[in-house]
């Protein structure tokens, strides 16, 4: 009897929720793009920063920049990289 009235509950409840009720319209034109692209709105000044933040994404570091002990890999792209350049954290950070 149980089985029953959950199959029936599970049958009616798609009916009850129509796409409709959670529609809020469509995205505005060009603020969204491929990933790791800038906006497709983006100012000549956000493109051209948009562009030095990736070319220091790919720049490689050693100790003379700065870089301390305790990195694994030399540029940020090696762990901020998924699933593009520039993205979160995708490496195991350790402290001591």
């Amino acid at each position: 009897m149980h089985r029953r009235t959950l199959a029936l509950l599970f049958a009616f409840v798609p009916a009850a929720c129509s796409s409709s009720d959670y529609f809020h319209g469509d995205f505005a034109d060009g603020i969204t793009g491929p990933l790791g692209d800038p906006m497709p709105k983006a100012t000549a000044e956000q493109q051209a920063t948009f562009q030095r933040g990736l070319e220091v994404a790919k720049r490689r570091f050693d100790l003379v920049d700065g870089l301390g002990p305790s990195f694994n890999v030399t540029f940020c792209a090696a762990c901020h990289e998924r699933p593009v350049i520039g993205a979160r954290l995708a490496c195991t950070a350790t402290s001591s």
